[in-house]
């Protein structure tokens, strides 16, 4: 599924019926049959608000559906008869011979009606603004938004609860608060803001007909990830398979009072299918964690280039600390891998491995071999020098722009991690909150760096640890409040097992 911005799908509607000859009418109507079929169509009363252009055009071909069924429904528009154009104003022209009841709300003055059928709805259906939104919400339409948002009913918006940026993902300055957002082909990129997760709701995402083909021609490269993406990646297993060919990993990870960072990533290594993994580390760290870690091997940090030389992927910086000697460490790796660059070993900076980067990340610049990062948001922060919220605001664009800079993937974590290489953008739709607990992101760099050990480039294993880290948390989060990252990792085998059952 893919994701685009306002412009892009105003060009993708405009090719589609410029260039493939689809007529904007049929394009309408099948809009309105996908709304018709996410609204609750037990309920009996219904209150449509149309707004000029084709939001409110997809509305009026929507209440005629409604009413062709037998519902009660009353249509309110924001601008008088003549105002609408083109497809919007042809339903409209078949609403009024079908006789179905219209009021006009132009100003302040009219808003008794409105609010006095909304207290009476049973569904309330958003098609004031849609995409089309340009500056911010003028005084009438607020009002309109805010009559909405108080009357406590369902409220399902077309393609964008108005007053939403589609683009953004901000409100201008208000926006409705959706029970459910039907939207149209693709998810719009202003969803993946936190700030609109309020507005939203339920998110489906309904196809009205537009050739695959058109949308490959106008393609941002940015897509949602599910469960068929996921499952061909996952590294295929011969009968006669042995240790050897699944790869090793040499994770570099934890210090004292940071044992626990060492141990998750090591163990996510282990249930996600590599066949040696070493941890590298302190020897008190090593004295403390290698007897719970009976499948990997221990490695002092004096020979850590030992461990380089054969690891296919180094995995860097779970709670190794920040001071000068884990800088000097991660320059001595880099230096390392620099000379075996033709062997395309693979480096993972997670955690300390990032932070100890900060004001310093021209280095990736000139590294010759494939690197991956994996921040969250305050250490992408902390990366641009900018501030969390400015980061959670713009996560798209400030993850491509990096990675494309940089030339590194990038996995900014949270929910809808986003995976990108500076050219292609993944958005990870699988996870819960229940996984909010430290330990998380430990697991997951141990998770990524087995599917590269086992032949997946940065990009593809990166894709596939994210959808699996939460789909394993997803599941445990249906009967689990929260979830500890030990547990979830007991849980990878058999999800992996799953999803390489479906390819």
């Amino acid at each position: 599924m893919r994701v685009y911005d306002t412009k892009t799908i105003r060009a993708l509607d405009a090719l589609a019926i410029k260039e493939y000859g689809i007529p904007g009418v049929l394009l309408m109507d099948t809009a309105a049959q996908a709304l018709l079929d996410e609204l609750d169509l037990g309920a009996s009363y219904f209150v449509l608000v149309a707004g000029k252009g084709n939001n409110g055009g997809d509305a009026f071909a929507l209440a005629r559906k409604l009413w062709q069924r037998g519902k009660e429904v009353e249509l309110f528009v924001t601008a008088r008869r003549e105002d609408y154009h083109g497809d919007a104003a042809l339903f409209y022209a078949m609403v009024e011979k079908e006789e179905i009841p219209v009021t006009l709300i132009e100003d302040n003055a009219d808003l008794g009606v409105f609010q006095e059928a909304l207290r009476e709805a049973d569904w309330v259906v958003d098609a004031l603004l849609g995409t089309g939104i340009k500056g911010q919400v003028s005084p009438f339409y607020r009002n309109l938004i805010k009559a909405i948002n108080g009357c406590a009913k369902r409220v399902l918006s077309v393609d964008v609860p108005s007053g939403l940026c589609a683009s953004e993902g901000v409100p201008k300055p208000v926006a409705v608060i959706a029970r459910k957002t039907v939207t149209f082909e693709g998810y719009k990129k202003g969803f993946l803001n936190y700030d609109a997760l309020p507005y939203l709701g339920e998110v489906v995402v309904c196809p009205v007909g537009i050739p695959e083909k058109a949308k490959a021609s106008l393609d941002d490269k940015v897509f949602l990830l599910d469960e068929a993406m996921a499952s061909i990646l996952v590294p295929k297993r011969v009968v006669t398979g042995h240790k050897n060919e699944y790869g090793e990993v040499l994770v570099v990870a934890g210090s004292f009072g940071y044992t626990g960072a060492a141990l998750l990533a090591t163990e996510g290594a282990l249930v996600s299918g590599a066949g040696l993994v070493r941890l590298s580390s302190e020897d008190a760290v090593l004295a403390m964690v290698m007897p719970r870690l009976t499948e990997a091997m221990g490695l002092p940090l004096e020979k850590i280039e030992e461990g380089v030389l054969k690891a296919q992927v180094v995995a860097f910086g779970p709670g190794l600390g920040t001071g000068r000697e884990a800088y000097k460490l991660l320059l001595r790796v880099i230096q390392i891998l620099q000379e075996m660059a033709g062997t395309k070993k693979v480096l993972l900076l997670d955690a300390d491995g990032l932070n100890v980067l900060e004001g310093k990340t021209e280095l990736l610049k000139s590294l010759s071999f494939p690197v991956i990062m994996t921040p969250h948001p305050g250490e992408m922060a902390r990366l641009l020098g900018i501030s969390k919220a400015e980061v959670e605001a713009h996560r798209l664009d400030y993850a491509k722009a990096f990675a494309k800079e940089h030339g590194v993937v990038l996995v900014l974590k949270g929910y809808q991690s986003i995976v990108t290489d500076g050219e292609e953008v993944y958005v990870n739709t699988t996870g819960t909150s229940a996984m909010a607990q430290g330990g998380m992101g430990d697991a997951l760099t141990g998770i990524i760096s087995a599917f590269i050990a086992q032949g997946l480039s940065p990009m593809k294993g990166a894709i596939l640890g994210v959808y699996l880290h939460g789909l394993v948390g997803q599941e445990l989060g249906k009967t689990h409040y929260s979830i500890k990252a030990s547990d979830l990792l007991k849980g990878v085998p058999k999800a992996l097992k799953s999803l390489q059952e479906k390819r």
